[in-house]
């Protein structure tokens, strides 16, 4: 049976890595969820003269370029895991092309973090429940008539990605508070 799985099988499941998408996002809860929903446009269409991809990517280094300043300063641990986790929420929230399955890697950050202080335990359940609601959302199984009815609504979940946004603020002041501190 291995050499069924590996001769016939592997091929066609490393296959499916190979998709790519060229749209603004892939059932994630971010910005362009929170502009486009229900919509989906392709990430190389135009706005302004600039595609949403390079929007995507000039957005993410006008948040990123200032956070990596207070690490040239002082740096201690939780400054670099708040660093860490920035990184990730705004690349999450800003870039184009994402799946919700991305904001997977944020949660062993705010985790950690909460050994020290509870708001970070409030923001990985924060973040927890809304990771589970995106993957739900992609989905729908099992039918769960709460998520179905939180997925459906628009509101709700335009709430949600104002909320990450609320979380990412969040971690910016806290990366410059380390820096004073």
């Amino acid at each position: 049976s291995s050499v069924f799985f590996q001769v016939l099988l592997l091929p066609f499941y490393f296959q499916t890595f190979s998709y790519v998408t060229d749209k603004v996002q892939e059932n994630a809860f971010n910005l362009w969820y929170l502009v486009f929903a229900p919509d989906k446009p392709f990430d190389f269409e135009i706005f302004a003269r600039i595609s949403y991809k390079i929007w995507g990517y000039l957005a993410f280094a006008i948040f990123a370029i200032p956070a990596l300043f207070p690490l040239f300063k002082k740096i201690n641990p939780k400054q670099v895991l708040t660093v860490l986790a920035f990184f990730l929420l705004a690349s999450f929230l800003l870039l184009t092309r994402m799946h919700e399955r991305y904001l997977a890697f944020l949660l062993p950050f705010p985790l950690l973090l909460s050994f020290n202080s509870r708001i970070f335990l409030w923001i990985y359940f924060g973040i927890s429940a809304v990771h589970l609601l995106n993957l739900y959302n992609g989905f729908f199984q099992p039918n769960i008539s709460i998520f179905n009815f939180l997925v459906g609504n628009l509101i709700i979940v335009k709430l949600m990605v104002i909320l990450l946004f609320g979380i990412l603020f969040y971690f910016g002041f806290k990366i410059f508070k380390y820096v004073n501190a």
